[in-house]
């Protein structure tokens, strides 16, 4: 990641997910950069259009490591993955059958993982 420096990065804004952009930062610190931010987005389409424009890297997650992006290359980030807290959300009284295996299957704990994307570089 130290080859990053020089690379500006494209980021969320840390209003909007304050612990995933103190994360990231974080990270980068620990990598040896500090990263200069080129442009907040919002959304994951923002971030690579940018990344296929050449503005600089985004940090995004293995969901998304299947879009294809013309000019972008997507690569696994090795060692300490970010991660976002999430939860699920509802009605204290619900009457579900499916809700307890919806709980039952969100428990478990799978290792997550993050990617990075960038432009590639063209040919010639």
């Amino acid at each position: 990641m130290r080859d990053l420096n020089d690379v500006p990065l494209i980021s969320i804004p840390k209003k909007l997910h304050p612990r995933f952009y103190d994360n990231v930062y974080s990270i980068c610190v620990e990598e040896g950069f500090r990263p200069t931010i080129a442009q907040k987005v919002t959304t994951f389409a923002e971030a690579m259009a940018m990344v296929a424009d050449g503005v600089g890297f985004a940090f995004t997650h293995e969901c998304y490591s299947h879009v294809k992006w013309q000019g972008v290359v997507i690569k696994n980030i090795e060692g300490q993955p970010l991660m976002i807290e999430s939860a699920l959300v509802f009605r204290k009284e619900i009457r579900s059958t499916v809700l307890p295996a919806i709980v039952a299957a969100l428990q478990i704990k799978k290792k997550p993982a993050s990617v990075l994307a960038f432009r590639r570089k063209a040919a010639g």
